[in-house]
């Protein structure tokens, strides 16, 4: 087929056109702008525009866009008078995983992508084929196309799109309230992740952290099988005999009363003990032997932006994590306060929606922080609300008594921490925009770990 990505520079929607350049479709696709992979694809062969405007699809037998398309998208709208299919990302992936016998998913609104690549690095020697949301060395990137029975994938809740995704084993790791420009509330949220769950193969299973009472529920409403996860006893799947060094933890694997296996992980955060038990249910399920189990997630050493140490500033620690939920910075936050006796921490609210919604959950998860400064908001797919910045959400903060500063761009935020960071500090860069890009601009006093 003749396949055209609207939006190809998308994570997710770059795996996928490669995957399916891989199989053997002439993929061709547009973007506003240059992504991280455009190089890389375009010498693959695949036909990349750079804008949205009207074309001639008469050649295309398949058009594919994603979530942040909106329905006056130019291209979108001369493929539907053209009469050319368009289809969902979440349609396609879900297409493609339907040929898998064992395919996996991963939902949840926070540590989807850890968790999944927990599972890729367990699976990996049996060859599985990987759709991912992020950049994981192993796999060199975001996808991998394998020969086996198994498919691995995150299952993206937004708009309900993991609706699409009919996985043997379906892992919801949490419930929590996001994405709140299309859900109406959590009892909404809490209903689509039971659609999800319902819509697990009837010889599967759903695999659920047993500790989130919304998590529970959603599952327990389904006519299907599911196991619990949690830490301590009183779950299917349970960590036991916690303990913490310098943030990272290691616990014993059980299954109800047998010990399956101890494991150590490399990576830090206690949220990272559930991601780890969910991954490694996952694998028991599939009868995988407890020393392979032990020894990847020991072995597993994160994802890109999750966590991620870059170096130093002044002897302090440059470490950047994806988290752009309240409850994510609070975990990473606190991570961070397990290795250092103090905390600045940066953040780049991602979207307006989510700003204003979550907004006194924000102020309360950063002042965890010793340090807090902003920068502006990542609009992402939405238009900018002058009643909603992040110079308003920093004059709070310090209305209530924090440490809070705002920068309006990354030049002059990185020669504030050039000139103010010390061997005590660790700087913790937080946001899904762009801010990963400040690290550039601290380069140059920056030394490799």
């Amino acid at each position: 087929m003749n396949i055209y990505f609207i939006g190809i520079g998308g994570i997710s929607m770059s795996a996928l056109a490669i995957i399916c350049h891989r199989r053997g479709h002439t993929v061709m696709g547009s973007d506003i702008h240059q992504f991280d992979s455009y190089e890389k694809m375009r010498s693959m062969g695949i036909e990349i525009n750079l804008g949205h405007t009207k074309r001639d699809f008469s050649s295309i037998d398949l058009v594919v866009f994603n979530a942040a398309i909106s329905m006056d998208n130019p291209e979108l709208i001369a493929a539907k008078q053209q009469n050319i299919p368009c289809v969902k990302r979440a349609q396609l992936l879900g297409s493609i995983m339907a040929e898998y016998p064992f395919p996996i998913a991963v939902s949840g609104m926070h540590g989807k992508t850890t968790a999944t690549a927990m599972i890729i690095q367990i699976l990996y020697a049996y060859d599985p084929t990987v759709h991912l949301g992020g950049e994981f060395d192993l796999i060199d990137g975001n996808y991998r196309i394998g020969k086996s029975v198994y498919f691995v994938t995150e299952a993206c809740e937004y708009k309900r799109n993991f609706l699409y995704l009919k996985p043997y084993v379906s892992i919801i790791l949490n419930i929590d309230e996001d994405h709140l420009d299309y859900f109406k509330d959590i009892e909404d949220i809490q209903e689509a992740f039971s659609e999800f769950a319902a819509g697990t193969k009837r010889n599967g299973v759903i695999i659920v952290n047993g500790e989130d009472s919304r998590a529970l529920a959603s599952a327990a409403l389904t006519m299907r099988r599911y196991l619990t996860f949690g830490i301590g006893d009183n779950y299917d799947f349970c960590a036991k005999n916690l303990q913490e060094e310098n943030g990272r933890y290691s616990f014993d694997f059980f299954r109800q009363d047998r010990k399956i296996c101890r494991i150590s992980l490399k990576i830090a955060g206690r949220h990272n003990v559930y991601n780890a038990l969910a991954a490694a249910s996952a694998a028991n399920i599939f009868n995988i032997s407890p020393k392979k189990i032990s020894s990847a997630l020991s072995a597993f050493a994160g994802v890109k932006r999750r966590y991620e140490h870059f170096g130093k500033v002044n002897g302090a620690q440059i470490i950047a994590d994806y988290a752009h939920h309240p409850n994510e910075i609070k975990a990473a936050i606190l991570t961070a306060k397990s290795q250092s006796k103090r905390v600045v921490t940066v953040f780049q609210p991602h979207t307006y929606s989510r700003t204003k919604a979550l907004w006194n959950a924000f102020k309360k998860s950063l002042a965890y922080a010793d340090k807090i400064v902003l920068l502006p908001i990542y609009a992402a797919r939405e238009q900018n609300d002058p009643e909603v910045t992040s110079q308003k959400l920093s004059e709070e903060l310090k209305s209530e008594g924090k440490d809070a500063l705002y920068f309006e761009d990354f030049a002059a935020c990185a020669d504030y921490f050039k000139k103010s960071l010390t061997e005590q500090d660790l700087l913790l860069i937080t946001g899904a925009g762009d801010i990963i890009e400040l690290k550039n601009y601290l380069i140059s006093g920056a030394q490799k770990i």
